[in-house]
């Protein structure tokens, strides 16, 4: 095992990749979202934070990764549901748009 200083190129080296793969999957997710939705006009955020807290030596530090995307809420049209009574409990029923599909 050999030491590595600390950069944004080796923490893909640290605790097997996890931090870097993190960061990679909430990239993919946040690029995802803008392809997906275009005329979402809402910024994508990636982050990559670390806190370094030091030890009581002061020869260490205790390094944290966290890493957090936020993504616009995704929302539906919305849609008008019937209330039914089904063995004594109320219900929402809705027509399935299969139906649709079946008879095309």
């Amino acid at each position: 095992m050999s030491l590595r200083n600390l950069s944004l190129e080796t923490l893909k080296d640290l605790d097997c990749g996890q931090a870097a793969e993190a960061f990679n999957a909430a990239l993919k997710r946040a690029i995802q979202d803008c392809v997906s939705r275009p005329s979402e006009d809402r910024v994508r955020k990636v982050v990559l934070q670390c806190e370094l807290n030091p030890t009581d030596t002061g020869d260490d530090i205790e390094v944290l990764f966290q890493i957090k995307d936020t993504l616009p809420t995704f929302q539906t049209q919305s849609c008008r549901m019937s209330v039914r009574k089904q063995a004594g409990q109320l219900q929402l029923v809705f027509q399935s748009d299969e139906d649709d599909d079946k008879a095309a």
